[in-house]
């Protein structure tokens, strides 16, 4: 196993050796790729870092990409945070090697001043769960959906919920149409609806630098599909593909045209083309807390799929901040 003293942590890793270890960890994931690390780089109110655990032969045997994310206008005092998707990637899952990795990381973080840490996991994180609780990080469990692409196409039809299925063939008889959205004016128009989407729930969107760099920083990795009634824009998703796995990133309607039920043939059309395309599981993302109700959770369950609790972790650097950030973000949104 070794000692800590043969390990270095590497805020600049060699980038190709950081491709290679992300792509041949069996959990390697989009979100810490280095090209995920410079879209976030790209990005105003954005600040990226990686983390690098080596040995003495240089090879990479932990790694972990965050990003800081500080919103903009009147919370921005309370959401300072720093966001690890799909990390730490530890070699073998070496208790050791994620232990070092995490206190590496504990050291360089603080000197940007965030609140909390928040680990979003991706994958199954509790071979190394003792590292996190020797570092203080605390376990939530929270949801999410896979769904199997490697079963047939009939399969996953015989798999929609009867309402879900009903809704897609009245999308359909309706002449909505899903394609990729081809231009800048597309992009623009599918961020504005994801912008109000975000708005009516009371959430920040994602910023318009980051949605449009996309395009050009991850290329073949992201697709942006759109669904269209009649030429108009209706409904609007945005997946995140890298190995064998499409994982849906953002997604927004035109409420308008919510009896046209762009929201329900927009993924079954996407499962299709990313099944004929040889990838492996749709990751439906977010499906919140086991113990409350969540009316996302229940929509993206008609499709079928496999619900996983995966957790997360929450180290708080900032108590004090922290609590009276949670206190703050309610209020704010109340009187909004």
């Amino acid at each position: 196993m070794g000692n800590s003293t043969n390990l270095v942590i590497n805020e600049k890793p060699d980038r190709k050796k950081w491709e290679e270890f992300v792509l041949q960890h069996p959990c390697g994931n989009i979100f810490q790729t280095p090209f995920m690390f410079d879209l976030y780089q790209s990005t105003p109110a954005y600040n990226a870092g990686v983390v690098s655990l080596e040995n003495t032969e240089g090879s990479i045997v932990g790694l972990m990409v965050y990003v800081l994310i500080r919103e903009r206008g009147i919370t921005s005092a309370f959401s300072n945070r720093a966001l690890v998707t799909g990390g730490p990637l530890i070699c073998e899952d070496n208790l050791l090697y994620a232990t070092t990795l995490l206190s590496g990381y504990l050291k360089k973080v603080k000197k940007k001043n965030p609140i909390y840490t928040e680990v979003r996991n991706l994958f199954d994180l509790k071979p190394i769960q003792p590292a996190f609780q020797e570092k203080q990080f605390a376990y939530e469990d929270h949801l999410t959906i896979h769904i199997n692409l490697e079963q047939s196409a009939e399969a996953l039809e015989k798999a929609l919920h009867k309402k879900r299925a009903a809704n897609i063939r009245r999308a359909i008889k309706k002449n909505v149409c899903v394609k990729e959205l081809g231009s800048r004016e597309d992009l623009l128009l599918g961020y504005d609806l994801i912008k109000k989407t975000y708005e009516r729930i009371n959430l920040p969107s994602p910023p318009l630098e980051l949605f449009l760099s996309a395009s050009e920083i991850l290329r073949n990795n992201i697709k942006f599909s759109g669904a269209y009634l009649d030429g108009k824009l209706i409904g609007c998703r945005v997946y995140l593909i890298y190995k064998t796995v499409i994982y849906d990133w953002y997604a927004a309607v035109d409420r308008d045209y919510s009896g046209f039920h762009a929201s329900d043939l927009m993924p079954w059309s996407n499962m299709l083309w990313a099944k004929e395309n040889k990838l492996k599981v749709y990751d439906f993302a977010g499906a919140g807390k086991p113990n409350e109700s969540y009316s996302v959770r229940d929509y993206k369950l008609k499709f079928g799929g496999n619900l996983l609790n995966l957790g997360r972790y929450q180290y708080i650097h900032k108590p004090a901040l922290y609590r009276l950030g949670v206190w703050g973000i309610k209020l704010y949104r109340y009187i909004k």
